[in-house]
């Protein structure tokens, strides 16, 4: 049943989200994150005289490609993380989530063969967004997501939106950041590789399909892995409005690799979003079709999304973070990487 809530409801609702995402301070010293403070530093890059690898005449489109092919989201994960929110005075506030995300292949029948990207979040703190789930679905180019708030029932707010323009719940990233853009909605040009801190990476830049001249991204890509381990982002005036850098790099299955920490940081608002996984498992299992859909949702308990099918995993299929790593790093030292 898909009953809509009360304009007054809805209202409500939607202020009890918008104040619950209000960046605070954090009062859980479990994270571990307190003591630290944040400063942002940019990264000096030096451009390289010559290309440095086999691919000195690989286009920028072929190196997205390449990327992608070697790094592509393995289609069942199941993770759980911590987001970590904070604002320019310095203060904290903490998110404990899992996160869903599965890729299907599907026949649409204007066109043709397709994928589907669903992805679910799941907050288990704090208090104020406990048991809200968010559902995102990207087929072809169109992004819709929807909001789960138990306290009002079977009802999903909707909202078909700019997947790469609107942040995601408070956060400083939108759900094009956490899902990855779909290649051939844009157009690449690659630029001069660059050294930046000693490692050699090749330099492309994101134009959209409609206006040639707006630079909206500027990928930095690995030249020893072809793993994108920063990402610029531009505003309509071409200004540098975030950055999103990734750390704590593991290989994961072959040759994939994986960031473990993912620092977006807004360079005009002095914001900044933390991203921690913590755990991290490949399985279907973990990922069941059922569980992306509101009538799912409405017809069982957030208490079953809690426990995991641990009996019917693999050994090989988890992957835990560095533990050292985790600890070592803090968020004052991310932001100045």
């Amino acid at each position: 049943m898909n009953e809509p809530l009360p304009g007054c409801a809805i209202a409500l609702g939607l202020v009890a989200i918008l104040s619950a995402l209000s960046v605070q301070a954090a009062t859980d010293s479990d994270t571990g994150y307190e003591e630290f403070n944040v400063v942002t530093q940019d990264i000096e890059v030096e451009r390289s005289a010559e290309p440095l690898t086999q691919y000195a005449n690989a286009s920028g489109e072929t190196l997205i490609k390449l990327m992608h092919d070697q790094h592509q989201q393995y289609p069942y994960v199941y993770e759980e993380q911590s987001m970590v929110l904070i604002d320019r005075q310095g203060n904290r506030e903490t998110r404990n989530l899992r996160r869903y995300s599965r890729v299907d292949e599907v026949i649409d029948k204007d066109a043709g063969a397709m994928q589907i990207a669903r992805y679910m979040l799941v907050f288990d703190s704090p208090n104020d967004l406990k048991g809200v789930v968010l559902l995102a679905e990207k087929k072809g180019d169109k992004t819709s997501q929807s909001i789960y708030l138990p306290a009002f029932g079977k009802v999903m707010i909707t909202n078909e939106g700019d997947a790469h323009a609107e942040n995601f719940l408070g956060s400083d990233f939108s759900i094009e950041n956490l899902i990855g853009e779909d290649v051939k909605d844009y157009d690449y040009r690659r630029q001069r590789d660059a050294m930046v801190e000693g490692m050699a990476y090749f330099i492309v830049d994101v134009f959209g399909k409609s206006d040639a001249n707006r630079l909206l991204r500027r990928h930095f890509i690995r030249q020893d892995n072809l793993y994108g381990s920063r990402t610029d982002h531009y505003d309509d005036l071409g200004r540098l409005q975030k950055r999103q850098s990734n750390h704590d790099l593991t290989q994961v299955i072959g040759s994939m690799w994986r960031a473990n920490m993912i620092l977006m940081d807004d360079k005009q608002t002095g914001h900044q979003s933390l991203l921690k996984i913590n755990r991290r498992v490949f399985s279907a299992d973990y990922v069941p079709l059922e569980y992306f859909t509101p009538q799912w949702l409405y017809q069982n308990t957030m208490k079953e999304l809690q426990y995991e099918p641990a009996d019917k995993i693999a050994p090989q299929s988890t992957q835990r973070t560095s533990q050292e790593t985790s600890q070592a790093l803090s968020i004052k030292e991310v932001a100045d990487r």
